[in-house]
């Protein structure tokens, strides 16, 4: 049961069962309730607070934490604003549609899964009025070892430690 919800209940005497019955029924909930435990995550720049709260009774929580993954943000180390002249890429009325190619080195402090994560593309897919070319990860000697749409990154599974590169172009 969640909060905030309708919980109907429906009683009804079987078929088979001739006459009257009698019913006694109680219905007791009780929880805690938790804001902002959905995805919490922490991220780098400060601590995060999260709030318990038992609603209808005490309770008694034996709360826990694990962590999973790191996160470490990394800014672009080259940034290129080019633009393109083709006529595939010519709006109506001769206006050039621009570029930006975005590259962020990585060094992977050992081998693991990676996921890039570019916030500020998150829900843009669709009602943008720019693209998002495929996140590519080259390795040190500059071989395409994978992509992945930026928007909703997948994992990168880094088999050594070496210096990656990622690039990402948006128009």
């Amino acid at each position: 049961v969640q909060g905030g919800g309708t919980l109907e209940v429906t009683l009804a005497q079987f078929w088979s069962s001739l006459g009257v019955s009698r019913l006694d029924c109680l219905l007791e909930f009780h929880g805690v309730a938790a804001s902002g435990a959905s995805g919490l995550s922490l991220e780098p720049g400060g601590p995060v607070r999260l709030e318990l709260r038992a609603p209808f009774r005490r309770e008694r929580v034996q709360p826990t934490a694990s962590f999973t993954a790191v996160v470490s943000s990394l800014r672009p180390s080259e940034a290129v604003l080019d633009a393109l002249t083709t006529p595939r890429d010519t709006l109506p009325e001769g206006r050039v549609i621009h570029q930006l190619t975005l590259t962020y080195k990585l060094a992977a402090p050992e081998p693991g899964k990676y996921r890039p994560n570019l916030q500020g593309l998150y829900g843009l897919c669709y009602d943008a009025s720019f693209e998002v070319c495929p996140l590519m990860l080259f390795d040190g000697n500059k071989q395409l070892l994978a992509q992945s749409d930026p928007v909703y990154p997948g994992t990168f599974e880094l088999k050594k430690k070496a210096d990656h590169t990622l690039r990402v172009a948006i128009r």
